[in-house]
Formats: C-alpha cells, sequence, structure tokens
C-alpha cells in the first residue's frame, strides 16, 4: 500500500468532497480517499500493482480539480 498527497487548488468546499472521492472510488486498486479541504489537499492510499499516479491524477483533473502537485507518502 501506497498513499499520495496530492494539492488541489479548487478544492474549495464541503461540497467538493463527495465529487473527487466518486471520481477516485472509479480508479482500480484506489482504497481510501482522505480529505483536508482547508489545506486543498487530498490524500489517496493506493495499491500500486493496481493503479499509479498518472491514473490518480487524471482521476481528479476529470472530476474537474486542478491537481498542482503530488508527492509519494510512504
Amino acid at each position: 500500500m501506497k498513499s499520495l498527497s496530492i494539492s488541489v487548488s479548487n478544492l474549495d468546499c464541503a461540497l467538493c468532497v463527495p465529487i473527487i472521492k466518486k471520481s477516485l472510488s472509479k480508479v482500480r486498486g484506489v482504497q481510501e480517499v482522505r480529505t483536508a479541504v482547508m489545506l486543498n489537499r487530498v490524500i489517496v492510499d493506493y495499491d500500486p500493482g493496481e493503479a499509479d499516479v498518472t491514473e490518480i491524477r487524471m482521476a481528479v483533473e476529470k472530476a474537474g480539480f486542478k491537481a498542482l502537485y503530488v508527492s509519494e507518502r510512504g
């Protein structure tokens, strides 16, 4: 299991959370999605054998958000 921390420019309210979670839940291998709206950040736990950083970033952007910075954690 790996984690990504994604800085999202327009994640600015609680109404955005279900939209981004729904999009990320469609990516095979994504296990958990946590959001910190006040920090404009999404944390994604995923199986690197099933998903990759590019897929996860694209899911964020497909939901209508701008993924500015992605860093791997753990």
